[in-house]
């Protein structure tokens, strides 16, 4: 229960992140291609791994390099997304 309550969270703090960096292509991009990981998130009754998601490019290839707490967001989000059990 205590990683859907997680992955329940960062994806929610990871939308809002996205949602607030109005004006970046790269943000909006990386908004859609998360979209089906959230629809999927939303719909959780208990935790499991959804799959692999691959799209830090596109933190490197843009604007949102600078933003190191939006990058974290993601990778805290990936490992949850992957079942990866990173404790920080």
């Amino acid at each position: 229960m205590y990683r859907l309550i997680r992955i329940k969270k960062e994806r929610k703090a990871l939308e809002m992140m996205l949602l607030n960096k109005q004006g970046s292509l790269a943000a909006y991009e990386l908004y859609q291609a998360l979209r089906p990981y959230f629809d999927k998130i939303d719909q959780m009754t208990h935790y499991y791994p959804i799959g692999r998601v691959r799209l830090a490019r596109l933190f490197l290839e843009s604007d949102l390099s600078d933003d190191q707490a939006l990058f974290s967001c993601y990778g805290r989000f990936e490992n949850l997304v992957e079942g990866v059990d990173v404790s920080s």
